[in-house]
């Protein structure tokens, strides 16, 4: 069975909305825990197979707790499937809604030194 773990950053809670969507539409042979960013600090996260990581914007910018979770863990997520996900009202957008358009996602990656294998 392969564990998932989806971790999340929200402000306003469209973001752990999103994650609850995720789950739902998941694999039945999956399985997968969610937990805020907020307690993620010291998770260990070698145990999963699939890595999600979904963060909004706040006065534009993610939670720097975002940035210390992939920061401590680069190296094991590495190894893993990954995905991240960003929500921001720029997405809204047809010219920003895309990996390689969306200035945030963009500003993300720089920061972040990780590159996920799905954006």
């Amino acid at each position: 069975m392969d564990k998932v773990l989806i971790v999340y950053s929200t402000t306003d809670g469209q973001t752990k909305k999103i994650c609850e969507k995720i789950i739902k539409t998941g694999k039945k042979k999956q399985c997968i825990d969610m937990l805020s960013i907020d307690y993620a600090s010291d998770l260990s996260i070698g145990e999963y197979r699939k890595i999600i990581i979904g963060a909004s914007i706040r006065y534009g910018k993610h939670n720097p707790l975002v940035y210390e979770f992939i920061k401590s863990n680069k190296a094991e997520l590495e190894k893993k499937s990954t995905a991240f996900f960003t929500v921001n009202v720029v997405a809204r957008k047809k010219e920003k809604n895309q990996p390689d358009t969306n200035p945030y996602m963009k500003k993300f990656l720089e920061l972040s030194g990780w590159r996920p294998d799905k954006l």
